[in-house]
């Protein structure tokens, strides 16, 4: 059976790349003093089924989870990059992994909120993942 995808997800195409977008939670968790929620266990237990749809739905070549707690909560990599860390210049470790779609692979890369994280060092990120091969990225034994 197959699932709805939202039209809130969306994919964006750069002459080298296409990026999907994506709510982890695509329902809304709380009024404005929730909005730190981590949502129902309902809609965290969905989190796995809903990323595998956007994944092979939108067929991206790069995944960015803006948020560590969503990260933690995206399913386990199906990909030849099972546990990687993306090394940046002056911004720190970030994980990544890879997961498989009908048309190749995703590198998917966890980033922290853009909310609690300078600009600078948000964008030397995401300019090192959109570079980033599955050759270049570290491998470590840490799991999602």
């Amino acid at each position: 059976m197959r699932r709805f995808v939202p039209a809130s997800a969306a994919i964006l195409a750069t002459p080298t790349h296409s990026v999907a977008f994506a709510n982890t939670l695509p329902t809304l968790v709380g009024e404005a003093d929730q909005r730190y929620a981590e949502g129902t266990k309902e809609q965290r237990d969905a989190i796995p089924d809903r990323a595998y749809d956007l994944i092979e739905q939108l067929k991206p070549d790069r995944i960015f989870v803006f948020s560590r707690r969503a990260w933690s909560l995206w399913p386990h990599y199906t990909g030849s990059l099972q546990n990687g860390v993306l090394l940046v210049d002056e911004g720190g470790e970030f994980d990544a992994g890879s997961y498989l779609h009908a048309d190749g692979e995703a590198i998917a890369f966890g980033f922290p909120h853009p909310q609690f994280t300078p600009v600078e060092p948000t964008k030397r990120a995401v300019a090192a993942a959109l570079k980033a091969t599955v050759d270049t990225l570290r491998p470590t034994n840490d799991h999602i």
